[in-house]
C-alpha cells in the first residue's frame, strides 16, 4: 500500500486539515564508507549528495545516493588535517578547508558534487571552519587565532569581513547567505545580518564548538564542550540570537549540530551520544545509535534524513545515516490572481495532487513541475484560481 501524506484545502478557504508528525528519534545505519577517522560531513537539502572530510589526507569523499556508495576525490597533491565542510542546497557546489600538517592552506571548492576540487586564491591559512549559502556562491571561513574570512568569488580571494581575533570554530549561513552565525572556542557567539559587513556578539564566552540555523537564520542552536563550567551546553534561540534558552540536555562533550530548514528538527552530536529535537529544542530524545565520538553531523532541509561521523582513534571511524518518513506541510496562498503551493524541499519523491470533490475524491497528480527557490529552501507551484472548490495534497507516488 502507498503512504499518503494529505493536506487539503478549498480554494475558497484558508487553513489546513492537518499533518504527521515524524518520529522522535531515528534508527542509525552504518554505511559501506571508508574506515577513516572522519572529521566532518555536510548534506545537500534532499540527503542524496553527500561530502565527508576525513581528519588527515589529501582526499574527499562524496556521495550522489544518501551514503549507500562513496566516491574518492581527489583535491590535493598533499595531506591536510581536514577541519570542515559545507554543500549548496543541490549538492553541486562544495567547499572544504583545513591545516597541512606544520602549514597553512588554500581552502577547496567544488562545483560538480566533489568529482573535481580546486584551490582558492587569496589567503592561504589554518583554517578551522566554512559556511555556505543555499546557492553556493556566498562562502564563510573562519580561522582559529584569526579572523572571519569572506570569499570574494569575481576577484578569487579571500576578504576579512570580522576583524576580531578568536579562536572561531564553527559557522553556519542562512540560506540567501545574508545572516551568518560564528562560535568561538573560548570565545562567545557572533551574528551577522549583512553578509559579513557587521558582527554582533549575542551570547557569551563559553567553549562553543557547534553552530546551525534555519534557513532564514532566525533560529540558532549552539553547543559548548565539557570544558563549559558544569559541563557542555546546548542554546537556542528563535530571534536570530536575540536571547537564548538553555536546552534541557545531558551536560555532555558536544561537537555540533544540525537543523532542518524551519529551525524545528535539531540534531546534536557529542563524545558517545547522537541526539535529536522535534521541536525546536523543548525536548530531545537519545537515538538509538551505537556509542562513538561522534565529531560531526548534518540534516536534509526537511530533517528527516540525517547523516553523522564519527572518530575512534588516529586512522578508524565510521559514517552512518538515518531516515525517517518525511511528513511535508503543504501551505497555500493567492498571489497576483494565482495559487502559490509550496512546501519544504523533501528527502523523499512527493507529487503534488489535487480533487474537485473531497466527499469523493479522485486524486490526479498535478503535471506542473516544481520550481525550487533556494532562498527558502522550498518548492513552489504556481496554479490558475479555478471556480468552485479544490483540494490539494502532497502525497508519495
Amino acid at each position: 500500500m502507498k503512504r499518503k501524506h494529505a493536506w487539503s484545502r478549498s480554494i475558497l478557504l484558508v487553513g489546513l486539515l492537518g499533518s504527521v508528525s515524524a518520529a522522535l528519534a531515528q534508527n542509525w545505519v552504518k554505511v559501506s564508507a571508508p574506515n577513516l577517522s572522519w572529521a566532518s560531513v555536510a548534506s545537500s537539502a534532499d540527503g542524496v549528495y553527500l561530502v565527508a572530510a576525513p581528519s588527515y589526507g589529501h582526499v574527499l569523499y562524496s556521495s550522489t545516493n544518501s551514503g549507500v556508495s562513496w566516491l574518492t576525490n581527489h583535491s590535493t597533491s598533499y595531506d591536510i588535517y581536514w577541519k570542515s565542510v559545507a554543500s549548496s542546497a543541490d549538492g553541486k557546489n562544495l567547499v572544504a578547508a583545513g591545516p597541512p600538517g606544520g602549514a597553512y592552506s588554500p581552502i577547496y571548492v567544488s562545483t560538480n558534487s566533489g568529482l573535481d576540487w580546486i584551490a582558492t586564491g587569496g589567503v592561504n591559512l589554518n583554517w578551522h571552519c566554512v559556511a555556505s549559502s543555499a546557492d553556493g556562491v556566498q562562502l564563510f571561513a573562519g580561522v582559529p587565532t584569526g579572523q572571519v574570512y569572506k570569499f570574494m568569488n569575481s576577484g578569487n580571494y579571500w576578504k576579512v569581513v570580522c576583524p576580531s581575533n578568536a579562536m572561531w570554530w564553527s559557522m553556519a549561513s542562512s540560506s540567501d547567505g545574508n545572516r551568518v552565525v560564528a562560535v568561538a572556542c573560548y570565545g562567545g557567539v557572533y551574528v551577522s545580518t549583512n553578509s559579513g559587513g557587521q558582527w554582533t556578539k549575542a551570547l557569551g564566552d563559553s567553549y562553543w564548538e557547534g553552530v546551525a540555523c534555519s534557513s532564514d537564520g532566525s533560529k540558532l542552536v549552539v553547543a559548548s564542550d565539557s570544558q563549559t563550567p558544569g559541563g557542555g551546553l546546548i542554546c537556542t534561540s528563535t530571534n536570530g540570537g536575540a536571547s537564548w534558552t538553555t536546552n534541557n540536555v545531558p551536560r555532555w562533550d558536544w561537537h555540533r549540530v544540525a537543523s532542518s530548514a524551519d529551525g524545528m528538527k535539531l540534531a546534536a552530536v557529542c563524545n558517545g551520544y547522537i541526539y535529536t529535537s522535534t521541536n525546536g529544542g523543548g525536548l530531545w530524545f537519545s537515538n538509538n545509535v551505537a556509542i562513538n565520538n561522534w565529531v560531526g553531523v548534518a540534516s536534509s532541509a526537511d530533517g528527516a534524513k540525517l547523516v553523522a561521523v564519527y572518530s575512534s582513534g588516529s586512522s578508524t571511524g565510521g559514517i552512518y545515516v538515518s531516515q525517517v518518513v518525511p511528513s511535508p506541510q503543504l501551505s497555500l496562498s493567492v498571489t497576483n490572481s494565482n495559487l502559490l503551493l509550496s512546501w519544504v524541499i523533501p528527502s523523499a519523491n512527493f507529487v503534488l495532487q489535487q480533487n474537485w470533490d473531497f466527499a469523493a475524491p479522485v486524486w490526479l497528480t498535478v503535471t506542473n513541475v516544481p520550481v525550487t527557490d533556494l532562498t527558502v529552501m522550498r518548492n513552489e507551484v504556481v496554479l490558475p484560481i479555478l471556480q468552485g472548490k479544490g483540494f490539494y495534497r502532497l502525497a508519495t507516488p
